[in-house]
């Protein structure tokens, strides 16, 4: 997994870009907006940073107040991640159970074999929980957005128990059921 940045500059501020590749769960592009006034507080709180890290870009200013924008932007979101977590209704949360009953039932009306992004837009579908704001959101460590971290997780322990094949069963990218899959979605379907 890797991250790239793209700082794109307009009149009313700084777009900037950031894209995540991983190879098992795809590319994911997150924008933020940053006006001219929030650089100016960042980088009025960040000059004994930037000066502290010049040496170490080898006196590239830009590099070290990109560098000083990007650490504070991330440690803001990060709070505001944790806050908002902190106020999610208990009516949101999801089981795991849910998750995998449904990952199970998405597969078997696809005939038990579909591409991860049609597995996610399925149970996406069903799932209306994974609409709100909390689930929206980029997990704490800041990698995966939760809902979909969720459903691989829940993939992960039904190959685990024996529901969904290994991926070099299936096929990179696939998802396919096992016959313990089959009765278990003959057993749940309605």
């Amino acid at each position: 997994m890797y991250s790239k940045y793209e700082w794109v500059f307009t009149k009313n501020g700084i777009e900037i870009r950031k894209t995540i590749e991983d190879p098992l769960l795809g590319t994911d592009v997150r924008k933020r907006m940053v006006s001219y006034e929030e650089i100016d507080k960042i980088i009025s709180k960040g000059k004994p940073l930037i000066k502290s890290i010049e040496p170490i870009v080898d006196g590239n200013v830009l590099k070290a107040l990109k560098f000083e924008i990007l650490m504070q932007l991330d440690s803001r979101e990060s709070q505001l991640t944790e806050m908002s977590s902190k106020n999610v209704e208990k009516d949101e949360i999801v089981s795991g159970d849910t998750v995998e009953k449904t990952i199970i039932k998405v597969l078997g009306e696809f005939g038990g074999r579909a591409s991860r992004d049609n597995v996610l837009r399925g149970v996406r579908e069903i799932i209306k929980e994974f609409e709100s704001p909390y689930y929206q959101q980029v997990e704490p460590n800041g990698n995966h957005i939760r809902w979909k971290h969720r459903v691989d997780s829940a993939r992960m322990r039904l190959v685990s128990r024996g529901f969904i094949k290994k991926s070099s069963e299936s096929g990179r990218g696939f998802w396919e059921l096992t016959e313990k899959g089959w009765e278990f979605y003959e057993h749940i379907k309605v």
